[in-house]
């Protein structure tokens, strides 16, 4: 099974890694759908940029509207840690 990792672009230029080894990504309005395996499906506010399928690297573009990740994400359950599964089955 091959994952990939979500990165939240910010209007001002940042980049910051979000959530490592994620199997489904939807946009459903002005929300982003993480899911996992086994583990409940996350939502981020903000719009898909680009799915790189070489690199498992998916994009999100944050709205202008919040500029804080910790404003962007439901926070009813954490985010897996980024780089705790080990289960990939090939390296990159």
């Amino acid at each position: 099974m091959c994952q990939s990792s979500v990165w939240l672009r910010y209007p001002d230029g940042r980049v910051e890694k979000i959530a490592d080894d994620v199997l489904i990504v939807t946009q459903e309005g002005d929300t982003v759908v993480l899911r996992w395996f086994l583990a409940e499906p996350r939502r981020v506010v903000g719009t898909i940029q680009e799915v790189d399928a070489t690199k498992h690297v998916i994009t999100l573009n944050a709205p202008r509207s919040l500029g804080d990740r910790t404003e962007q994400l439901e926070t009813a359950a954490p985010l897996p840690r980024a780089g705790t599964d080990r289960t990939h089955p090939h390296p990159h």
